[in-house]
């Protein structure tokens, strides 16, 4: 069910997730009163608000099945018919699990539940999909495992371990489990170019550094432009 008033507007707020899918974009999450924090309802967590760029237009639905919490600053894609959801915070502890929506009929599904070998729980990582796979970069949470090859690196203006990660986890859509990541050497260039490559993930936690991942044979690549 969907509020489609010409004068609905979503509720103000910060940190909200949002994507692009099928012409429209989706909204959902975010902190405001009544998002977030310990105010909200039940039913607050079933909605999410859709616009309709031709339209110019508002609206809100109601969302059912696995309905992951309200969040903010976590990690959203989309592709073909589907949104994916990963991470964020909902004022009590990160999320570190996987949500996929079916748009047509909205409704959540997690893919994936928080797994101890799998991406750490935390907020502002980078998240795209291609080729039936999820892949999830960097972020700010707690420590609880390190990637082999990966770096962690503690928020010192934090006192409960938190900082910032430059791990990367691959989720295959297809067998419904994480990929085994192919962490390369470190390469120092002056400038890349690979064609073939179908993701690139920019991240800000190092300055002029690029991290390559290709879904086509698997490897990551951490480049330093020179």
């Amino acid at each position: 069910m969907a509020d489609s008033s010409k004068n609905y507007e979503p509720t103000p707020r910060w940190g909200c997730l949002s994507t692009l899918c099928g012409g429209q974009v989706f909204v959902w999450g975010g902190y405001s009163k009544g998002f977030g924090n310990k105010a909200k309802s039940p039913e607050s967590e079933r909605k999410i608000e859709i616009f309709d760029p031709f339209k110019e237009q508002w609206k809100q639905a109601t969302t059912r099945g696995d309905i992951p919490p309200v969040v903010n600053e976590g990690a959203c894609c989309s592709s073909g018919s589907h949104l994916y959801a990963y991470g964020g915070n909902s004022y009590t502890s990160e999320n570190g699990c996987l949500h996929q929506l079916h748009i047509a009929t909205l409704t959540w599904k997690e893919i994936c539940p928080h797994q101890l070998d799998g991406p750490m729980k935390k907020i502002g990582a980078a998240m795209v999909v291609s080729d039936n796979k999820v892949v999830l970069f960097g972020g700010h949470g707690v420590q609880s495992n390190v990637q082999s090859g990966s770096q962690f690196i503690k928020n010192d203006n934090f006192t409960d371990g938190h900082g910032k990660t430059n791990e990367l986890h691959v989720f295959d859509l297809k067998k419904g489990e994480f990929l085994p990541i192919h962490l390369s050497v470190v390469i120092f260039l002056n400038w890349v170019k690979r064609w073939n490559l179908q993701v690139v993930l920019a991240t800000l936690l190092f300055k002029c550094t690029v991290g390559i991942y290709d879904t086509t044979d698997g490897n990551y690549v951490l480049a330093i432009l020179s």
